[in-house]
């Protein structure tokens, strides 16, 4: 009696009536027994509104836990594709460095080629003129 007698108290409380006595059960008074009726009626109200909101987000953070746990493994497959890139840059870096080497290199044979071709032509063009004053001269 004394638990049913505890439980029952804790519910008046969590109801919102804080002064519950053995006598409310043993031989409730019609003008307490309807207060504390209302005030537990009230509160299984308010339960149950708070229960199902309770539930909708529940269900969202359920939701919210998967994608973020999907997140993570998207995350992971990303980092450790960008590891391999890196790793993969770092083992072609050599080649790409004797690549940018050798490029330079022919664009320095290239200039040298380009200066050359300048003063052939420079010289051609002088060739061509002494040709044409000799020919002048010989007419």
């Amino acid at each position: 009696q004394l638990r049913f007698l505890s439980a029952v108290s804790r519910l008046m409380s969590a109801s919102g009536v804080h002064d519950t006595r053995l006598w409310d059960i043993v031989k409730p008074e019609a003008k307490r027994f309807k207060r504390n009726m209302s005030a537990v009626i009230n509160f299984a109200k308010f339960r149950e509104e708070r229960l199902m909101k309770f539930q909708e987000l529940s269900e969202k953070t359920e939701e919210l836990f998967e994608i973020r746990e999907q997140s993570e493994l998207e995350n992971h497959k990303i980092t450790e594709e960008i590891n391999r890139l890196k790793l993969d840059r770092e083992k072609e870096k050599p080649q790409i460095e004797r690549l940018q080497k050798e490029c330079q290199q022919l664009e320095d044979e290239i200039n040298d080629f380009n200066k050359q071709q300048s003063k052939l032509k420079y010289e051609v063009g002088n060739l061509k003129e002494k040709r044409s004053q000799l020919r002048d001269q010989l007419a």
